[in-house]
């Protein structure tokens, strides 16, 4: 999955390049779904992963789903699963989840960061703040700006890159997205 993210995700590689990686993968892993006939959620969360990462939301989410219903519970499958529903526009679902995982343990930073980001996209940002505060750790990130965004909420999306930038000028990426931004 590595080699092939890489393939994938590096601008250089030509479309045909890219596509032959990505055709090898998905085969690669059905063939290895297939010769673990009792499920094995490792294989699931590692094709679903790898598919969040090329921005494969739809083609993940079943995957996803299977290692959640054969590892119940465990939390880096949870936070893979909720990260591919943040991305699918499943917001609720994924704070459902998260929510369960946040009460038997709360002191995960990912798995705290994921469920703020989830709670804001599904419009409850004040449930996100009553929960965490106001801790810029999590409400001053390009991903909580991302995820007002994916709100519908720019103003304050813009208001966090602009805090990101103010702390760190070279910020790039917040910069980029800032624009982008604005300008739609």
């Amino acid at each position: 999955y590595t080699c092939s993210n890489r393939a994938l995700l590096n601008d250089q590689n030509p479309g045909v390049l890219k596509q032959a990686f990505f055709n090898l993968t998905n085969k690669t892993t059905k063939d290895q779904i297939a010769a673990t006939p009792f499920g094995d959620a490792r294989t699931y969360t590692l094709a679903g992963s790898y598919l969040n990462i090329v921005s494969q939301f739809a083609q993940a989410l079943p995957l996803l789903e299977k290692a959640h219903q054969l590892s119940p519970g465990k939390q880096s499958i949870d936070i893979e699963l909720a990260t591919d529903l943040i991305n699918a526009r499943q917001g609720e679902r994924a704070v459902a989840i998260l929510k369960a995982d946040y009460e038997l343990v709360k002191e995960n930073d990912n798995l705290n960061k994921l469920y703020a980001l989830a709670l804001v996209v599904s419009g409850k940002e004040a449930e996100a703040h009553k929960i965490f505060g106001n801790d810029p750790a999590l409400f001053e990130s390009i991903q909580m700006a991302q995820a007002y965004t994916m709100a519908g909420q720019n103003e304050k999306a813009i208001a966090v890159y602009k805090k990101i930038l103010a702390a760190t000028p070279s910020d790039l990426n917040a910069a980029v997205s800032m624009a982008r931004l604005q300008y739609t």
